[in-house]
């Protein structure tokens, strides 16, 4: 993928310049998958996903090659003939920077937000565990999951004023996410 923004600058109607940004990012990726059936009962589920990602921008020389190796494990039991299912998972999870993050700044109102060429890709790690019940055409599914996400790119106010708000695309340290999620 590439991209590229052309910005021409007009302040009270006067042309002050061109602005141009832009990079290019190559993604590749790998996924093997098995699934097991242990007995009648139980089904284990288990998965890698590899990925790599190259991003370099147009207009200086920052570069960046990233790869990460994602995990995963599943396992189902299905307690007899009464359609409950318990089952339970682990895994992990990786996304790079877009182009639009890394490179392309914009303007909204009195809002200007600027990208980041330093981005580092997010890493997630998730646990999620829950029941099922399903019976002809009806089926109730409750899951409780818990997830932090590594690295999480969002929008950090650097200055603020009545008439302009200065932001920038950062790595944020961490968030996490407990839930539960009810399905009919």
């Amino acid at each position: 993928m590439s991209g590229s923004t052309v910005d021409t600058e007009y302040e009270h109607g006067s042309f002050i310049g061109i602005t141009e940004t832009g990079g290019s990012e190559r993604l590749g990726s790998a996924f093997a998958r098995a699934t097991i059936g242990i007995n009648e009962r139980v089904t284990l589920v288990t998965a890698a996903h590899g990925d790599a990602c190259h991003s370099s921008s147009d207009t200086s020389s920052s570069s960046q090659t990233v790869g990460a190796f994602s995990p995963r494990v599943s396992l189902a039991y299905r307690m007899g003939d009464n359609g409950f299912t318990i089952r339970g998972s682990v895994f992990g999870g990786f996304r790079a920077p877009t182009l639009n993050e890394l490179y392309r700044s914009f303007q909204v109102g009195n809002d200007l937000t600027f990208a980041n060429e330093t981005l580092t890709p997010e890493r997630l790690k998730s646990a999620e565990a829950g029941v099922s019940f399903s019976r002809g055409p009806a089926s109730i599914r409750v899951t409780g999951f818990w997830s932090v996400l590594d690295n999480a790119v969002t929008n950090v106010t650097l200055a603020t004023s009545p008439e302009f708000n200065v932001r920038r695309r950062e790595n944020a340290d961490r968030i996490r996410s407990i839930g539960l999620e009810f399905e009919g």
